[in-house]
């Protein structure tokens, strides 16, 4: 297994020296206690940005999104929350979003290396571990003994968008604890997650990449995972450093954090996009479907099993709940995805 990320040079043109440095000082802490080998250990321009908008030195390419604005976000909840308690809705929401399910998916590909065929992929996504309903437990229920080759996270592991990371990383740690994959653990940052999660998530043996690519070797075959930063909020998402070195035949697997770089990954001729971020909408109404999934992309690419020209993709609906600890119409869903090859004939 092998990890690539050019050294490139972050430059800012509304940075200091000073706050530049302070920048640097803090993305090298952050890899240091990833556990990489030195010689991995140079922050990427991507992780130095990230953590200068994180430290409001920085505006985020995303910001003027109104949904994504912080007050706009409070007063949704707020809304959301006195709706809940009126309509008498809320415990049945908070017992709907405490029942994950396991979804089980074969997907075939013709250019999937013999080696890898069957391959089986525990995919979790918007796990918002510190979620203020007891979700950890009945996740570990789920995943513990489950038959799989390596697990692939996409993001938000912190149920609020701001403020400390420690109870979601306790949380994280648990569940880790209980998921078997021989191939390894993998996985990007969410909207939600701090850079310093890079380093945090690492210590319970999960590679957080970052505009990054891990070679997964069997015999004289590999396929490729690719890692991309946040394209949703941030904008730190670099598809082309994260596929420096990789052979454009290689078999690609992407993990983004939301499904709106599908265009940009089948130019690049990725053959599976993994992703979440949507919730498959987390409120649902019967005949009408989502309230908001807050993706700038087509809908069809927000929930389930897509296809963009030759690429699969498969956007998770989450296993967590963001803003209010409720779901309606769309349960919890933790993924098992089957890799194979096509049958002749």
């Amino acid at each position: 297994m092998t990890i690539s990320n050019p050294a490139l040079n972050y430059r800012s043109d509304t940075l200091t020296e000073f706050e530049e440095q302070h920048v640097r000082e803090t993305a090298g802490a952050a890899l240091r206690r990833s556990g990489r080998r030195s010689g991995e250990r140079v922050p990427s321009p991507s992780l130095l940005r990230r953590l200068a908008i994180e430290q409001g030195l920085e505006r985020p390419r995303r910001f003027r999104r109104v949904l994504d604005r912080p007050e706009i976000l409070r007063a949704l909840r707020s809304v959301l929350q006195i709706a809940l308690r009126i309509t008498g809705l809320r415990e049945r929401g908070r017992q709907n979003a405490l029942r994950p399910v396991i979804r089980h998916l074969r997907l075939a590909f013709p250019t999937l290396p013999t080696a890898f065929a069957g391959i089986r992929i525990l995919h979790l996504s918007d796990l918002h571990a510190d979620i203020p309903i007891p979700l950890v437990d009945r996740v570990i229920e789920r995943v513990r003994g489950l038959a799989v080759d390596l697990c692939l996270l996409t993001g938000d592991y912190r149920f609020e968008a701001s403020g400390s990371c420690d109870r979601a990383c306790e949380a994280m740690a648990k569940i880790l604890a209980a998921v078997e994959a021989p191939l390894g653990v993998f996985g990007v940052l969410g909207n939600h997650d701090p850079a310093e999660m890079v380093g945090r998530l690492g210590q319970f043996g999960a590679s957080i990449l970052v505009n990054d690519t891990v070679e997964i070797r069997r015999g004289q075959e590999s396929i490729h995972l690719v890692g991309v930063d946040d394209p949703h909020y941030y904008g730190c998402d670099d598809l082309t450093s994260a596929l420096f070195g990789v052979p454009r035949e290689a078999f690609k697997i992407l993990l983004a954090h939301s499904p709106e770089l599908a265009s940009e990954a089948s130019a690049a001729r990725v053959n599976l996009y993994l992703c979440g971020h949507t919730h498959a909408g987390q409120i649902c109404l019967p005949w009408i479907g989502p309230m908001w999934v807050n993706a700038t992309c087509p809908r069809q690419f927000t929930r389930g099993s897509w296809k963009y020209l030759k690429m699969l993709g498969f956007t998770s609906a989450g296993v967590g709940c963001s803003l209010v600890p409720a779901r309606f119409h769309c349960p919890p869903e933790i993924a098992v995805i089957e890799l194979v090859c096509p049958t002749p004939g």
